[in-house]
């Protein structure tokens, strides 16, 4: 019967060394996939986290970008508010010379027929010549300064259309680059949830890994009291 007992014992021994043996092995493995993954997670969390370093600093830039095109909008809107008043005031300037035209020619229109009604009395008749040529000079002068004008309007036309095409395309600049500073966004909240998964799994991992560790004291234990 003590034989018995003792082979039983020696049995029992056997197999919990041999339990123990397993459950080292476990451990071992298990350390040496955590400190694996451990590995992968810190060189996919720097690599991840230098991205999101750089895209939020291309974000910055792109701010930045942005406040300098608001500003480069609003000096082009008030250098077209400025053209536009130009316009207007140009516009204005030559209906009121053309009036004075019309209102020359009228003149001149009511001199000449003065003229012919005077032409028996030859010294009114070349007084009336003298002012008919004078309206003629100032009717000359005053349209040139009309034809003058309207260039002038046309050439600031010019100006107000060139400024309109310029404010579109910074419009057009602006947002296509908050689509893209929206796109990045969306990116860095992408990478930011990579990195909450890599921590997640890093930290099951460690639970893993101390519970096979309590495992193997605890029969490690059990094996020294015996």
């Amino acid at each position: 019967a003590m034989r018995a007992t003792i082979k039983e014992l020696r049995d029992e021994r056997a197999a919990l060394l041999a339990r123990e043996e397993r459950v080292t092995h476990m451990v071992d493995v298990a350390d040496r996939e955590y400190r694996a993954e451990r590995k992968r997670f810190d060189s996919a969390l720097a690599e991840t986290r230098d991205e999101v370093k750089a895209l939020r600093a291309k974000a910055a830039s792109e701010a930045n970008e942005r406040e300098r095109d608001r500003a480069r909008r609003g000096a082009m809107e008030r250098e077209s508010a400025d053209a536009r008043e130009v316009e207007a005031a140009l516009s204005r300037r030559r209906d009121a010379l053309e009036r004075e035209v019309e209102a020359l020619k009228e003149t001149n229109r009511e001199l000449r027929k003065e003229a012919v009604r005077a032409k028996t009395t030859g010294q009114r008749a070349e007084w009336l010549e003298g002012e008919a040529e004078q309206t003629r000079a100032r009717l000359s002068a005053s349209e040139a300064t009309v034809k003058q004008l309207r260039a002038d309007l046309q050439f600031e036309k010019s100006n107000a259309t060139k400024f309109e095409s310029k404010l579109i395309a910074v419009v057009k600049e602006k947002e296509a680059l908050e689509k893209a500073h929206q796109a990045k966004d969306a990116k860095i909240e992408q990478l930011q949830n990579r990195v909450d998964e890599q921590v997640k799994k890093l930290g099951a991992a460690s639970s893993e890994l101390q519970s096979l560790a309590a495992t193997k004291r605890k029969d490690a234990d059990l094996s020294a009291r015996e």
